[in-house]
């Protein structure tokens, strides 16, 4: 969906070329209130669908790895897999303006999944297995509670990546958010390789130990 180029602007500067379409028509004062109100109708409708769109992208974004590993368990082949993400990705932006904020968006784009999921494996059913509505259900059900215990994973982990010390902190993102290699690692921190995987071999324990501790926690409130 294209968004027209609008530049909001104060009531006065709208009131001339509105004013003076009403005049070359011939129309009334009522013309010009009529006319400037669906010019501002028109404007928040736009910033409105803005929004929605930017929503889209950013759940699109965050959930595209968890509509793959769906795929993924429905149709084994990952060459077949990729081909029908791919296309499963091109009806979700096709059709995204149908997306309602107030549902889930992962249950919505796995249900689109599905459906070209489906159409994929009908014409080829010969190297296909086509799995039954009932199991198909199951697996749903089963990816959308795993994704739910990789967001909470994935929270407890934050919180305790925070309350690290910032220099292990700092190794952390260094090593893994990072493309240089250990050894440049431990060369730049002036450590050798093996001191520096015992490093960070102690932080993974600890982190470990504290993310488990979150989860315990988090199912008990």
């Amino acid at each position: 969906m294209e968004f027209p180029s609008i530049v909001a602007g104060n009531s006065r500067s709208q009131k001339g070329p509105v004013k003076k379409q009403c005049q070359v028509l011939g129309l009334t004062d009522k013309c010009l209130v009529e006319r400037r109100d669906r010019l501002c109708t028109d404007r928040n409708t736009v910033d409105v669908d803005q929004q929605k769109h930017q929503r889209f992208a950013e759940l699109f974004v965050r959930n595209e790895a968890a509509v793959y590993r769906y795929i993924v368990s429905l149709i084994p082949n990952r060459a077949d897999a990729d081909e029908v993400f791919q296309q499963t990705n091109l009806t979700l932006w096709t059709i995204w303006d149908r997306y309602d904020p107030d549902r889930e968006f992962l249950p919505w784009a796995f249900g689109i999944a599905r459906n070209e999921s489906r159409n994929f494996i009908r014409p080829r059913r010969s190297r296909h297995c086509e799995l039954t509505d009932d199991v198909i259900a199951e697996l749903t059900e089963r990816r959308l509670r795993e994704q739910e215990h990789l967001v909470e994973q994935q929270e407890a982990l934050n919180d305790c990546l925070e309350k690290l010390p910032s220099r292990q902190r700092d190794l952390i993102h260094l090593c893994y958010g990072s493309e240089a290699s250990m050894k440049v690692v431990a060369k730049q921190r002036g450590q050798s390789p093996d001191a520096l995987y015992k490093a960070l071999q102690r932080i993974r324990d600890l982190l470990h130990d504290c993310v488990q501790r979150n989860l315990v926690l988090a199912s008990r409130s």
